[in-house]
């Protein structure tokens, strides 16, 4: 159930954008077992004074420079995060988006009780099928 958000700055064409949001979710799949119809991104496209960077912070960044923010509800081992964050890197170059030194991941994970999926259950209660809570 990750949720990944996407930040770029506006001018990408709608083809580049599939490209990234696709390659992002091969990633998740491969390297974070995430199932394949379990996708959900966001596209944030921002002016340059709305998505502020240091272009030199490890590295040189250019225009292209993407932040990825996955928050999931289940953590992974720092091992299976390695994966991600290089697959992730891998992916976006050799598709032409971005290069290695243009992409920032994050990964933050929220307990079952931090998010509704349907219905207004909460997932844990979602998941196991029962009734959702009632407030008197």
């Amino acid at each position: 159930m990750p949720v990944v958000e996407i930040f770029m700055r506006r001018g990408r064409t709608p083809a580049e954008i599939q490209m990234i949001t696709d390659t992002l979710h091969d990633a998740l799949v491969e390297a974070y077992e995430v199932p394949r119809g379990d996708r959900f991104q966001i596209v944030h496209q921002l002016e340059p004074h709305e998505f502020v960077f240091d272009a030199h912070f490890m590295g040189l960044r250019s225009e292209k420079f993407l932040l990825v923010r996955v928050t999931g509800g289940r953590d992974r081992s720092a091992l299976t995060k390695r994966k991600l964050y290089s697959l992730i890197a891998d992916n976006v170059e050799r598709h032409g988006a971005v290069a290695r030194n243009d992409v920032f991941v994050i990964v933050n994970n929220v307990q079952p009780t931090d998010f509704s999926v349907s219905n207004g259950h909460p997932f844990d209660q979602a998941s196991l099928g029962l009734p959702p809570t009632t407030h008197a």
